[in-house]
């Protein structure tokens, strides 16, 4: 029986499996956006997170959300920088 990712815990870090075919943790992906992934495939590129079977893609969009919004809440930019408000 597989166990649910939310469940599980990466033993290095103390933090949740966010993306259990590359055994990715939380802590992992967050670190990821922090440095500049703000896409779902520059977290994949950046820690493997997300290339496989793609149940975690809504998990890493949500932690890559929440991480903009904090951003933005902060005044630590005005959002032209961050993707995800991108002028086009």
């Amino acid at each position: 029986m597989r166990s649910s990712p939310k469940k599980m815990l990466c033993e290095s870090t103390m933090s949740r499996i966010v993306c259990s075919c590359a055994s990715v943790s939380e802590q992992d992906i967050l670190r990821c956006i922090r440095e500049g992934a703000h896409t779902l495939r520059e977290v994949g590129r950046a820690c493997e997170a997300g290339v496989g079977c793609q149940t975690c893609h809504n998990e890493v969009r949500r932690m890559i959300s929440d991480h903009v919004r904090e951003r933005l809440a902060a005044g630590e930019t005005d959002g032209d920088q961050l993707p995800l408000f991108k002028k086009r």
